[in-house]
This record gives structure tokens, sequence and C-alpha cells, in this order.
């Protein structure tokens, strides 16, 4: 299929053929690519859990309301912002550059940034450890931006971080939906679960923050419950 046709082919499948032999290689490929979803600071703040045992399909099930998707899903993947992750990620990222630069000597401007951004720039965004006293020092050069007339990221509250790590995992739970569809499977978005509930399943700390679940599967015609319906187009894009 054309990625036209992918996107126009892609619905969210409450019942899935439960005699179908999956092909759990097509998971494994898809969240493949959805690793490479492009991600703020390319911080990769997420993690993608896998749940295959009948087990742990039965219990994930209860925790997302038996809804008609997870009951009947071969497979089901959580997608997990780990916003607690950021310094560790980050540290990482610098590393990364100064591999690249080895034994030499002289750092490029942009090697340099590169490791001032990740090692200096990323604390004064997410270090949460001296709270207030971070998230003061934060609303502070932001208001000292502002008094001098120049843009700066409204990014003042732990809460703020973890809304970015989450638009981060929604972006890579699209890919991978994408991908399924791409290889012949369906999928279906839950957000309806109780997160304590899976927290324990997957025996995630209490910092993880569960964000989607996906259930996937081989889609039943009934499993389209109602017809996809949009606002049009121009109700909602607007040039400026």
């Amino acid at each position: 299929m054309t990625f036209k046709e992918i996107v126009e082919s892609r619905r969210s499948i409450r019942k899935f053929d439960t005699e179908h032999v999956f092909k759990h290689e097509r998971v494994t490929e898809a969240l493949r690519l959805a690793i490479l979803s492009p991600n703020s600071s390319n911080l990769q703040t997420w993690e993608f859990y896998r749940v295959k045992s009948a087990d742990k399909l039965k219990e994930l099930s209860e925790a997302c309301l038996n809804q008609g998707a997870a009951r009947t899903a071969s497979e089901m993947v959580v997608f997990v912002s780990r916003q607690d992750l950021w310094e560790k990620r980050a540290n990482w990222n610098a590393q990364q550059i100064k591999n690249k630069v080895g034994d030499r000597q002289e750092l490029s401007k942009r090697e340099k940034r590169g490791i001032h951004y990740y090692e200096t720039m990323m604390k004064l965004f997410y270090d949460n450890s001296l709270w207030p006293l971070n998230s003061i020092f934060r609303r502070l050069v932001l208001l000292w931006r502002v008094l001098n007339g120049k843009p700066m990221m409204r990014f003042t509250r732990k809460q703020d971080s973890k809304v970015v790590s989450n638009k981060s995992v929604a972006i890579a739970a699209q890919t991978f939906m994408l991908a399924m569809k791409d290889q012949g499977y369906d999928t279906c978005p839950m957000e309806g679960f109780d997160s304590a509930w899976v927290r324990k399943a997957l025996d995630l700390p209490k910092s993880a923050d569960v964000s989607i679940i996906v259930a996937c599967g081989k889609g039943l015609p009934e499993g389209i419950t109602n017809e996809r319906l949009r606002l049009p187009y121009g109700e909602v894009v607007f040039e400026v």
C-alpha cells in the first residue's frame, strides 16, 4: 500500500480474530520503526512493553476495563513515558558526541554546542532535584527573557517536561500503528485503563507514566463499530 492508503485504511479495531495465527515478528519490525520516530531533544524518554503471554494478556485486559480490543488482542504494546530518565538519556547523547570526537583535541563548534546542550542546558529545563529552587530559577530566566522582549520556552514546571515526554511517546505510537497496518495487521490505541494496575502488572516504578496501550491483532469486520467521522477541513485547518 502507499502511505496514503495506509493512513486511510487504518482504523481502531475493537475486535480481533482470536483464531488467527499471529506473527509476532511483525510487532518487532513495527517497534524497530517506532524507535526511529522524532522525539524531543533525542532524549528518547520512552519504553515499550510487549505483552504476549496469555496470563499477562488477561491481566492487562482487566486493567484495560475488559474492552473488546484488549480481550481479543494477540499482543498488546504498552507505551510508557519515562521522563524520570532524562538525565541518563542526556548523558548518553553527550557520550555519543564524545565517542565520535575520540582522541581529537579540537572540537567543532557544533560538537561543543551539543555537549553543552546535553550536560548543562538539559538541567536547566529538566532538573527538579532541588525543587522548588530549580523551578524558581527557570521562572526567573523566563521572566528575564520576556522583559527583554525575547522568546523563551514556557518550560518551568516538572509537569511541562512530563507533557513533552508524552508527546514523543504519542508520535512513536502512531509510527508503530502505521507500521503494523503496512504489514497487514490492525491496532487499537486505548486510553481507558487503570494506570496503577498496569504499573503493577508490568512491575513499573511510580515514576513511569503509562501513556498509551495499543492492542494488536488481525481485525474482524465487526471490529469496526462505527463510521469514521472527522470535522471538515476548513474547521480545523487555518492559514495565516
